[in-house]
C-alpha cells in the first residue's frame, strides 16, 4: 500500500512539473484561479459526472473568481502530452499567480476542488 501511495505522489509531482513548463500553451494565470479540465467525448465519467461538477462549481463561485479551461484530449493531444495527462478526466488547479497547485487524476468532487481552490 505504501508503494502505491508513493507512486501516486511521484506521478502527481511529475505532472505538476510538466504542467508548470507547459502552461504557456494556454491562457492561464489570469489573476484568478483556473481549472484546466482534460476530457474526451468518449469518457462517460467526464460527461455524466465531472462536467456537471465543474459547471456547478463555476455557478457557485462565479466566473469573476474562476476560469475553466476545458481541453478535449482527442483534439489537442499535444497539449495533453505536454501537461503529462495520463487519465481522463484530469483537472489541474492553477493558483492566481499561474502556478499548478493541485492535480487530480480521475473524478474530482466539488468538495475536493473547492478545498483545493482555497489552499
Amino acid at each position: 500500500m505504501l508503494v502505491l501511495a508513493l507512486g501516486v505522489a511521484a506521478l502527481k509531482r511529475w505532472q505538476k512539473r510538466k504542467a508548470s513548463r507547459a502552461r504557456q500553451l494556454l491562457s492561464v494565470g489570469s489573476g484568478k484561479i483556473s481549472i484546466v479540465y482534460f476530457h474526451s467525448p468518449s469518457c462517460g465519467v467526464c460527461r455524466i459526472s465531472q462536467k456537471p461538477i465543474l459547471d456547478s462549481l463555476l455557478a457557485r463561485v462565479g466566473a469573476s473568481n474562476l476560469q475553466l479551461v476545458p481541453i478535449d484530449v482527442t483534439e489537442k493531444t499535444d497539449v495533453a502530452r505536454e501537461w503529462g495527462v495520463t487519465t481522463v478526466p484530469s483537472t489541474y488547479v492553477i493558483d492566481p499567480a499561474g502556478e499548478v497547485a493541485h492535480v487530480n487524476n480521475g473524478l474530482a468532487s466539488e468538495l475536493t476542488l473547492r478545498g483545493q481552490m482555497s489552499s
